[in-house]
């Protein structure tokens, strides 16, 4: 069977006995029937066990098993199987980031206790974020919420940056306020 054909060649990388086989029967009792023919899910299942299997062991398995079997294994999830937890996490968050960059949903208001409202850049990706369009556009309506009807602030384009609204009322009461 393929569980045994496993822990037998967890046993040819140097995992003890009584470990291959706990390993081997987790597996196969937890995964999906196709648990030995899908790489993403068998690399996944090693990894739970970091103390009894190295990064670099768990790739020669992974890569040793799947040449038996014939199947191509990607190499990215090779090279992120052979790597340190801490990096997987890090390049996991770099990931994250690329794509929130790509998306552009890197933008997001904060309001001040006076209630005015900043669009500014997230400080990294655990903070929701929304497209500089959307928290332009919150930012307004906040302006609006506070100042009855006209926004405090205004997003000024040839400058790139939020400038006082000088026709809001509160402001033209408050010009230190915006």
């Amino acid at each position: 069977s393929e569980q045994k054909d496993f822990v037998a060649l967890l046993k040819d990388h140097e995992v003890k006995e009584s470990k291959a086989v706990s390993i081997g029967n987790y597996i196969a009792g937890t995964g999906s029937p196709e648990v030995f023919e899908r790489p993403e899910e068998l690399a996944n299942f090693l990894a739970q066990y970091p103390r009894d299997l190295a990064p670099v062991q768990r790739r020669r398995i992974l890569e040793h098993w799947f040449a038996q079997k014939g199947i191509a294994v990607a190499e990215e999830l090779l090279t992120r199987t052979g790597m340190h937890p801490k990096e997987t996490e890090k390049l996991v968050k770099e990931d994250e980031k690329k794509k929130r960059v790509a998306e552009g949903n890197l933008w997001t208001v904060d309001v001040s206790d006076t209630g005015i409202p900043r669009v500014r850049m997230i400080k990294d990706t655990a903070e929701p974020g929304t497209t500089l369009a959307e928290a332009t556009a919150a930012a307004k309506e906040i302006g609006k919420d506070y100042a009855g009807g006209e926004a405090l602030v205004t997003f000024n384009e040839s400058l790139g940056r939020h400038m006082p609204n000088f026709k809001s009322d509160f402001v033209k009461q408050h010009p230190g306020a915006a």
